[in-house]
């Protein structure tokens, strides 16, 4: 795992090298271990901050040349199946040096061409990959979008680097202006996701995208792989479905726990992460340790069943209790890594247990992706119980939806019916910033539009409920999942600490795609959903005697409290500064009426207070 940085020229200068490095250094949390860098002194310079995981000799460095010298690649990720590649390789007369990852991807571009070898790569990654031969650099960002790739580009002029941070400090790019339609995108979402970057010109590789650009700085768009928005469903027996599922997990786990450094898990109280850590602690060479972060607030705190978990499995367990001291202590660190911005509440403790598991492993495994594949969300059945009156009349479904209110407080329908399609009522549910409050800040924001390449919960109305489910599970894999993925990459770089995915290789996510949705869920005691029973299910194989059905709580904290007391004055500090105010275009009076209205416990504004904080910080780190 590391941190690449790029940049291609179409006619004008590049950086000197004491500028560029500069720029590269901002990523040396993502690789503390080697620096380097390459040259051809004329269009094109890579820089490369190297973490040690696989082949720990100087081997292992990067820029790295195919023995030919026709490809020079720089890439951030593992590949799980790379022996498998350079197996077939060795018919090609290759001579390798080292026992990497990177000397067979860039070796197998030379031999098998571009698209072929991207196809036939599994794991995670972002790759810069020049080609002397057409004089042409290709981007490339792994199918489900675990690593980052950002970019900047302006006819004259490429840089592509791991962090937006490094696009958004080089100086072509650090004069551009607010994208005012992704500043809204980002106020209503949390984050900001792909292609999109916040500072115009500026834009990220979407997941399964290949970009190249040529010598004159014209560029060709491929993509790869998506995720399918329908697929006619071809396993409907639960047995073998589970049998299919816990083959390919099997495979999934013991693939990625090939480390020449220690590996750990994350663990939770919920079903995804204990299940991996079951697994993985079967084929771990020695007793897995796995980490916890509680809360001193019972009701977020998860410690206990994690605590359950990890006697039962067995393994070396962790666990630390947060409280809003902790916050304060890491608050400036935490600033420092937001490298873009980015306001999911749950990057603090993940912030905080990535810092803690450093202390114990350099890779972690995660159970990120089962929620988005297994239908683990309530609003998958908030959404779906109201598709047979959704294409109603307004006034006929607000009557509906009302009487259903008064006799059974919306066990059958809820408001989100009130919305003309599923998919606008399915995006409204990821905001918690309100749009009165929005414009009531940026009051230029009112007619602004979101960018018209924003097409996550672009899927129409239909009668069909099989096919809103992978409509809804396309959306949440290119929405809410790229929001985790960001969170886990910002907050375990920061502390060069290598997270991996399990549920997200190709095969595990191909064989989920072959399910029927109606086996992960159903409609339980007062219409409530239920979702990821398929994981649930070989869960309860694996342990038995530990009781899953308790709500996962997820690593949350109690933020509302703690910004009402002890994080106010912090956040305030940060939020009243009438730079950035002004910068943003903000009314600061009406900030300090939502922090007065919060800290009075009038109203509960924690994701606005975040979303603005984690937006103040960017700016303000930017423009140091």
């Amino acid at each position: 795992m590391c941190g690449i940085l790029g940049e291609f020229s179409f006619g004008r200068s590049l950086l000197d090298k004491v500028q560029f490095d500069k720029i590269l250094f901002q990523s040396k949390n993502r690789g503390p271990d080697y620096t380097g860098y390459y040259s051809n002194n004329e269009n094109l310079q890579f820089g490369f901050n190297r973490l040690k995981i696989l082949d720990l000799t100087e081997n292992g460095n990067q820029p790295i040349f195919s023995q030919d010298k026709r490809f020079l690649m720089v890439f951030n990720g593992e590949i799980y199946n790379y022996l498998e590649i350079k197996k077939k390789l060795s018919e090609y007369n290759i001579k390798f040096k080292g026992n990497g990852d990177a000397e067979v991807i860039v070796n197998a571009f030379s031999i098998y061409g571009l698209q072929k070898t991207i196809n036939m790569l599994d794991g995670m990654f972002a790759i810069g990959l020049y080609d002397n031969k057409k004089k042409e650099l290709s981007l490339i960002r792994d199918f489900a979008g675990i690593k980052p790739l950002h970019y900047g580009y302006n006819k004259n002029i490429l840089i592509f680097a791991s962090q937006y941070n490094q696009v958004a400090s080089h100086p072509i790019f650090k004069e551009e202006s607010i994208d005012k339609q992704v500043l809204k995108l980002y106020l209503n979402q949390h984050f900001i996701s792909a292609p999109f970057g916040i500072l115009k010109k500026t834009h990220q590789l979407e997941p399964g995208d290949i970009i190249s650009f040529d010598k004159n700085g014209r560029i060709s768009k491929n993509k790869y792989w998506t995720l399918p928005k329908y697929q006619k469903a071809t396993i409907n027996d639960k047995r073998y479905a589970e049998d299919i599922l816990m083959d390919s997990l099997n495979k999934s786990i013991k693939s990625e726990l090939v480390s020449d450094v220690s590996v750990g898990s994350f663990l939770s109280s919920g079903v995804d992460s204990p299940l991996i850590s079951s697994i993985a602690n079967e084929f771990y060479k020695q007793t897995l340790t796995s980490v916890t972060i509680g809360s001193a607030s019972q009701k977020h705190d998860e410690t206990e069943l994690a605590n359950i978990y990890s006697r039962e499995i067995g393994l070396n367990h962790i666990s630390k209790i947060m409280n809003s001291s902790d916050a304060i202590n890491i608050l400036d660190d935490l600033i420092g890594s937001i490298t873009e911005p980015f306001a999911d509440i749950s990057i603090i403790p993940t912030f905080l247990i990535s810092k803690l598991s450093k202390e114990y492993f350099n890779v972690a495994l995660s159970g990120d992706g089962g929620d988005e594949l297994f239908f683990g969300y309530e609003r998958f059945g908030s959404i779906a119980k109201n598709n047979k009156i959704q294409n109603l009349p307004f006034l006929l479904k607000y009557l509906i939806y009302g009487t259903d209110k008064i006799l059974s407080k919306n066990r059958n329908f809820n408001s989100n019916c009130l919305f003309s399609l599923s998919s606008e009522a399915h995006f409204h549910l990821q905001s918690r910033f309100q749009p009165n409050l929005i414009i009531k800040l940026f009051k230029d924001l009112q007619n602004t539009n979101y960018p018209r390449d924003f097409r996550n919960f672009d899927y129409e109305n239909t009668n069909n409920n099989e096919k809103l489910y992978q409509y809804m599970r396309y959306s949440e894999f290119y929405g809410m999942m790229q929001k985790t993925l960001k969170k886990i990459d910002l907050a375990s770089m920061h502390h060069s600490l290598e997270v991996r995915v399990p549920f997200l290789k190709k095969e595990f996510i191909n064989n989920s795609l072959l399910i029927s949705p109606y086996l992960n869920f159903s409609f339980g005691e007062k219409n409530i959903f239920k979702g990821k029973k398929l994981l649930k299910s070989l869960l309860r194989k694996k342990l038995p005697k530990i009781p899953i059905n308790k709500t996962k709580k997820g690593f949350s904290i109690p933020l509302t409290n703690w910004l009402q007391n002890d994080l106010m004055k912090h956040f305030s500090a940060v939020l009243m500064d009438k730079s950035m105010a002004h910068d943003f275009g903000i009314d600061q009076k009406e900030i300090e009426l939502m922090l007065n209205s919060h800290k009075n416990k009038k109203n509960d504004y924690k994701w606005p207070i975040f979303t603005l904080f984690s937006l103040f910080s960017w700016r303000k780190n930017l423009l140091k």
